[in-house]
């Protein structure tokens, strides 16, 4: 991108959209390969997912103990899945906010302004909540700091499947690093 294309936007320095050489551009450079990526992400994500579950149905029909517990949870595969809605959630009003400046420039909306910056800086809060609030995470802040553990309203002694599931994964985790 040349240099000459960038300038202030706002709260924000990107390229420039006053004429429609800087429109074309933004479309090209940012949001043109950001939504192909979030599409290949989806694409990615629903095939794992897919052969995850069949895996999980032939341990199932293969386990003849019915006491016994598949190596892993339904709960823990479906985890996979945040990434992608997080993807789309935070890049939807800013895709939005560009498309309706680049269709009528002089009457910007100030609600998609604010949802676009809104979304876009909860990217990584709302990555860090979808995977770094495990349980494993979750006990060692507990330890911690023990005053957490008096406001967690929800989660107390009610350890379940999904729970022993993700503290044998640390563990192995920790065995092997």
């Amino acid at each position: 991108i040349p240099s000459w294309a960038y300038a202030p936007t706002g709260a924000w320095c990107w390229i420039e959209g006053e004429d429609i050489g800087g429109k074309i551009m933004r479309f090209i450079f940012y949001y043109a390969p950001l939504w192909f990526v979030i599409g290949y992400n989806v694409f990615a994500y629903v095939s794992v997912i897919r052969y995850l579950r069949r895996v999980q149905l032939l341990a199932n029909s293969i386990n003849t103990n019915a006491d016994s517990q598949p190596r892993f949870e339904m709960k823990a595969i479906s985890r996979l899945g945040w990434y992608p809605c997080i993807l789309i959630f935070c890049h939807t009003f800013a895709t939005i906010n560009r498309i309706q400046n680049w269709v009528s420039p002089h009457n910007p909306s100030f609600v998609l302004f604010l949802l676009h910056t809104c979304t876009q800086s909860l990217t990584g809060f709302l990555n860090c909540v979808a995977y770094g609030l495990n349980h494993a995470v979750r006990s060692a802040w507990f330890e911690r700091f023990p005053f957490l553990k008096k406001l967690a309203v929800c989660g107390k002694g009610r350890e379940n499947k999904f729970h022993k599931f993700e503290n044998e994964m640390s563990v192995r985790g920790e065995d092997n690093g």
